[in-house]
C-alpha cells in the first residue's frame, strides 16, 4: 500500500497508523515465507478479479433456511450422538461457490466462527464443512461444553462482490469486511459491533477476533475488502 493510501486510511479512521514491529521475527525459513506470500498475493488478485466479474448474491428465504439447516447439521448430529448427514437434494443456488462464514453464538455473543477463503466450496458443502469446523474453533480458546452447545445458535453469512478498498471510509453500512494482514485473514460481519459503530470499529473487532492486533488492518502489509453480507441466523 502506498504512503498516500496509508495516510488516507489513518485519516478516515481518526486513528494513528500502526505498522508491524520490526522486532517481530519468525523461525520459518525465508523460502517458505516467500511461497506463502505468493499464494496470498494470488488470492488477493483473485478477490479483485471476483469483485469485477461476480455479482452480489442474495439468497431467497427458502435457500437461506436450507443453508442454515446444513450449517446446523454437524451440531445437531453431535448433540444427538449420530453421524452428520448430507442432503440427497438441495437448491440449485447452493451449488454455487461463494465465500461462506458460519458462526456459533452463545447468550448473544459470538462464541466461535469458521470460514474458508483460499479454497471455498459450493455453499451446501461449505455449510457442512464449516458447521463441523466451528465446533472445534471456539473464540474463547476452549471447547464449548455440552450444556453450552445445547444453547448455542448457528448463523451463516454469504459474502459476495468482494471489492478492494483503501480504508474504512469505503465500508458502507451493512457490509462485511475481509482483512488480509501479512499471512493472516480476518472476517467481520454486520452485527459484530453495536449498532451505530463506525466502520473502523468493525475492522478492529474483526482483527481482534482473529487473534490479530485490533489495529492490524492499518498496517502497510494489510489489504482490505468490503463485501455484501447476506446473513441468516437462528432465533
Amino acid at each position: 500500500m502506498s504512503e498516500s493510501a496509508q495516510s488516507r486510511r489513518s485519516a478516515a479512521s481518526g486513528r494513528p497508523a500502526r505498522r508491524p514491529s520490526s522486532s517481530v521475527r519468525t523461525a520459518v525459513p525465508a523460502a517458505c515465507l516467500a511461497v506463502l506470500a505468493v499464494c496470498l498475493a494470488l488470492w488477493a488478485g483473485a478477490a479483485r478479479a471476483q469483485s469485477r466479474t461476480t455479482p452480489e448474491v442474495r439468497l431467497t428465504p427458502k435457500e437461506k433456511a436450507f443453508l442454515l439447516g446444513l450449517a446446523r447439521e454437524p451440531l445437531a448430529a453431535l448433540l444427538e450422538g449420530r453421524p452428520s448427514r448430507a442432503p440427497a437434494a438441495r437448491p440449485a443456488r447452493l451449488e454455487e461457490t461463494h465465500l461462506l462464514v458460519v458462526s456459533l453464538s452463545l447468550d448473544g455473543r459470538t462464541a466461535a466462527r469458521a470460514w474458508e477463503i483460499r479454497r471455498p466450496e459450493p455453499l451446501w458443502q461449505g455449510a457442512l464443512t464449516l458447521g463441523a469446523k466451528v465446533l472445534t474453533t471456539p473464540d474463547a480458546g476452549r471447547p464449548l461444553g455440552p450444556e453450552e452447545l445445547a444453547r448455542a445458535k448457528v448463523s451463516a453469512a454469504v459474502l459476495s462482490g468482494l471489492t478492494e478498498i483503501a480504508g474504512d471510509a469505503e465500508v458502507a453500512a451493512g457490509q462485511g469486511v475481509v482483512v488480509l494482514s501479512g499471512y493472516a485473514f480476518a472476517v467481520g460481519l454486520p452485527g459484530d459491533v453495536p449498532a451505530g459503530s463506525r466502520p473502523f470499529e468493525l475492522l478492529s473487532e474483526a482483527c481482534r477476533a482473529a487473534g490479530l492486533r485490533p489495529g492490524a488492518w492499518l498496517g502497510e502489509r494489510s489489504t482490505l475488502f468490503s463485501a455484501l453480507a447476506d446473513q441468516v441466523a437462528e432465533d
